[in-house]
């Protein structure tokens, strides 16, 4: 995943208004993954207004910039 990942964040960042793409390695932020409900890897989240979001579309980077 982790490089259709980057592929994402690059073409996120081009966009008028860029988004940006973190990656957190949950079994080093134990506390982080537990506030969020992270049970599984990968798991990838949006946060919207601060919310998180559960992402289930696809896992290719076009996937993930649609």
């Amino acid at each position: 995943l982790a490089p259709e990942y980057a592929k994402a964040a690059t073409e996120l960042l081009k966009l008028d208004e860029p988004l940006h793409l973190a990656m957190v390695d949950a079994t080093e932020e134990r506390v982080l993954a537990e506030k969020y409900g992270v049970r599984g890897f990968p798991t990838l989240k949006f946060f919207k207004n601060g919310e998180p979001i559960e992402y289930e579309g696809g896992r290719t980077a076009k996937d993930m910039v649609a």
